[in-house]
């Protein structure tokens, strides 16, 4: 498959769901990492700012051109109800490099699909597919049916 599975996590989950659709399928998938120490309670609390202000970040880990795939699948965290510092430094950098895009989150609480409009709005595409993942449910058969969902609509985007 000519897709690219980009992402950010801070402490797995979104990691987790970036793999099972990564392994369903069959694509690559790159993890970018956040140059600022997101780590610890006061690394939980500068990520929920920065996220709240809408602030970019210094990023690494994003080696492949997006440009070369027919199809860049975004996940990220929600923080504050907003997309990760590191996911919008990367979407900034890249949008007009994008030719089609699928967007996942994982979540605590609220705010996965506003996240993942404002990515919709930074691109000016429309998503071929959301997944909106609720923490405590990633275990359930309820995930397992949507994260299908999700990927069977990209399949047949590609």
């Amino acid at each position: 498959m000519n897709a690219l599975l980009v992402f950010y996590s801070r402490d797995g989950c979104t990691r987790a769901a970036a793999r099972e659709i990564s392994k369903e399928l069959g694509c690559r998938a790159e993890e970018i990492k956040d140059m600022k120490n997101r780590k610890g309670l006061l690394g939980f609390l500068s990520a929920g700012m920065d996220a709240s202000l809408k602030r970019l970040t210094e990023i690494k880990g994003a080696h492949r051109n997006p440009a070369r795939y027919c199809m860049i699948i975004i996940g990220t965290p929600i923080w504050n109800g907003h997309m990760s510092p590191a996911i919008r430094t990367y979407v900034s950098k890249n949008e007009h490099k994008f030719r089609k895009i699928a967007l996942f989150c994982a979540e605590f609480g609220l705010g996965g699909e506003k996240a993942l409009l404002e990515i919709e709005q930074i691109c000016g595409k429309k998503p071929v597919a959301i997944l909106v993942a609720k923490k405590s449910a990633m275990e359930s058969e309820e995930f397992k049916k949507d994260l299908f969902k999700f990927c069977n609509s990209v399949r047949n985007a590609v």
